[in-house]
């Protein structure tokens, strides 16, 4: 049965990688449906892994269907509340934002936020997650707030290479433009 199970998650991978591919290669709605349908079924064969759902509720939204990626946002959730759910609570307030609902967006921001000061509670100097509310704060509290928590970052741990590849992200960072990315129209 293990066994199965890996050749399952296997194939849900590959699934999983043609909907990708499906998705970089053509944007109109015969590919988007295509790409939807293998997601589909790479969910069905391994349930708990999150890109798929993060793949399928941004077609989604290049879809402008955005109560069905809040859907299937909400359906991960419900089956993890681990700290990888936190990147699809973000993509939820980016959702609610690109529609209009800014104290939605706003709340699973802060959300997110939480999630993030409970992780650093219990190991306060994980680096992913420091950088990760940094990140968070330069997007949600304005570029100020994020570059001073990241100097922080920076005192703390100078000689890390994650901490100095990020500088220019956050030197450089435009909302705007990142927004524009993350829901960029087919």
């Amino acid at each position: 049965m293990h066994q199965n199970k890996n050749k399952d998650k296997e194939y849900a991978r590959m699934l999983n990688d043609q909907a990708v591919e499906t998705m970089l290669y053509s944007c109109n709605k015969d590919s988007l449906d295509k790409a939807k349908g293998l997601l589909k079924k790479a969910i069905k064969l391994d349930s708990l892994n999150i890109m798929y759902y993060s793949n399928l509720a941004q077609i989604e939204c290049e879809m402008k269907n955005y109560s069905n990626a809040i859907q299937i946002i909400n359906n991960y959730l419900a089956k993890d509340s681990s700290s990888a759910s936190i990147d699809l609570i973000l993509y939820k307030g980016l959702i609610f934002e690109e529609i209009g609902h800014q104290d939605s967006a706003n709340s699973y921001y802060n959300h997110a936020l939480r999630k993030y000061d409970s992780l650093l509670k219990l190991d306060n100097s994980n680096l992913k997650i420091l950088l990760a509310r940094a990140s968070l704060l330069l997007f949600i509290d304005g570029k100020i707030r994020g570059i001073l928590e990241f100097k922080e970052i920076e005192k703390k741990y100078p000689n890390s290479p994650e901490v100095k590849n990020m500088k220019e992200f956050f030197e450089n960072f435009n909302r705007e433009f990142y927004m524009r990315e993350n829901f960029q129209k087919c």
